[in-house]
């Protein structure tokens, strides 16, 4: 856009409030005030937001409210996802089924977890993910 296409613009704008002698006068006030300015279109890409695995899970907490889930259903999940993330040290968006499948043999492995727990665990893993 031109510093003419913007008066114009203006001077169309204002054209029912103003008379065509004060228009004029805007104008050329305009043109000789913008004398020394140079106009340039800013152009902006959107922005997208990176959340971090804190956001997430406390995006899960207001949603498991919004849905009527109990604070302790909340917190036993949240304290299992929360062990995930410690384990994977991994943005949510970066999380592959195979991480699951590694942090529960391990789990199995070395805190000699039963079956039954094991699949709590993925379980909450699932719904949190789904």
């Amino acid at each position: 856009m031109t510093k003419t296409d913007l008066i114009n613009e203006v001077a169309y704008e204002l054209d029912s409030f103003m008379t065509k002698e004060q228009i004029d006068r805007m104008k050329i006030t305009l043109y000789v005030k913008m004398q020394d300015f140079e106009l340039a279109e800013i152009k902006q890409l959107p922005m997208t937001m990176e959340h971090d695995n804190e956001w997430l899970m406390q995006r899960y907490c207001v949603d498991g409210v919004a849905a009527g889930l109990h604070a302790g259903t909340i917190r036993s999940y949240i304290g299992i996802i929360k062990k995930f993330f410690d384990f994977v040290n991994k943005n949510y968006k970066y999380v592959t089924a195979q991480d699951i499948t590694d942090y529960l043999a391990v789990r199995s492995y070395r805190d000699h977890i039963s079956h039954n727990y094991k699949s709590t665990i993925y379980r909450y893993l699932c719904t949190f993910f789904s």
